[in-house]
């Protein structure tokens, strides 16, 4: 402790001070979250355990029956909107569209490991054409299948990232189309 702070008046305690100032702001700042939704979620009540670094931590019942324990900053951010089922739904919907089991063991792995991501690109927002709106301009009737007038063949491509990728021109829509899937 310096004593031309201490005299100055900058320091006014050894540090005990600052500990009841960091208590009443915090107290001050907390927001009860009791009863409301995230998401999936609805907020019974605060938790009695206290997660490492996370602040308040709430009770919290999801649409599917289960209770789990959430961060304050993770509800409030969006981050956590259900227990975990929602990853499964995801997981069951992928199964379902890749029959193949290497492939669904590759999804299974990149979802435990990555947080759903292959190459920095989450799987989920991935879709298959199959099922989705086209849009109203669409000629071909398949996302990413569109007809060049300029070179006079079909042009087929995939949009990640909002970078479109081309993957390549061909005679006949039907080789568009398969090079599309």
């Amino acid at each position: 402790m310096n004593t031309s702070n201490l005299l100055a008046g900058i320091t006014k305690s050894c540090g005990c001070l600052d500990k009841e100032n960091r208590a009443k702001f915090a107290k001050l700042n907390f927001k009860d979250l009791t009863g409301k939704r995230f998401g999936m979620l609805t907020v019974l009540r605060q938790s009695n355990g206290v997660k490492k670094g996370a602040g308040a931590t709430w009770f919290c019942k999801c649409d599917c029956g289960n209770y789990t324990d959430v961060a304050s900053t993770k509800l409030i951010q969006g981050t956590t909107q259900s227990c975990g089922c929602r990853l499964k739904k995801a997981r069951e919907k992928w199964k379902s569209i890749y029959k193949d089991e290497k492939i669904q063991e590759k999804v299974k792995h990149t979802f435990r490991q990555n947080d759903g991501r292959e190459k920095g690109t989450k799987l989920s927002i991935l879709k298959l054409a199959i099922g989705d709106k086209l849009k109203a301009n669409n000629a071909s009737g398949v996302t990413g299948v569109s007809y060049s007038k300029r070179d006079k063949r079909w042009r087929s491509y995939i949009t990640v990232k909002h970078v479109r990728y081309n993957l390549g021109y061909f005679k006949d829509k039907e080789s568009a189309i398969q090079a599309r899937k």
